[in-house]
């Protein structure tokens, strides 16, 4: 049982096993994976707009430096 809230990207990931279950018979995982991602995040269109002549993005901020031990990192990372 599933919400309906639920059914379209339900929709996406079974239409994307259906399509991807003879790549997945022939034990072609990466091939069925991409079956399902490509029904789940279809690729984007280069049709996007840009930006006028002379108008830059902002550069991205430098992010802050990290002043952990190497040992904190460690210990950061597994718990």
């Amino acid at each position: 049982d599933f919400a309906k809230a639920d059914a379209d990207w339900l929709e996406d990931v079974l239409q994307g096993v259906s399509d991807g279950a003879p790549d997945l018979v022939r034990g072609d995982i990466s091939k069925f994976m991409n079956a399902v991602s490509m029904r789940v995040a279809p690729p984007r269109s280069g049709t996007g707009t840009r930006k006028p002549a002379g108008e830059t993005a902002k550069p991205d901020p430098t992010p802050p430096q990290d002043t952990r031990s190497a040992m904190q990192k460690l210990m950061d990372r597994f718990t």
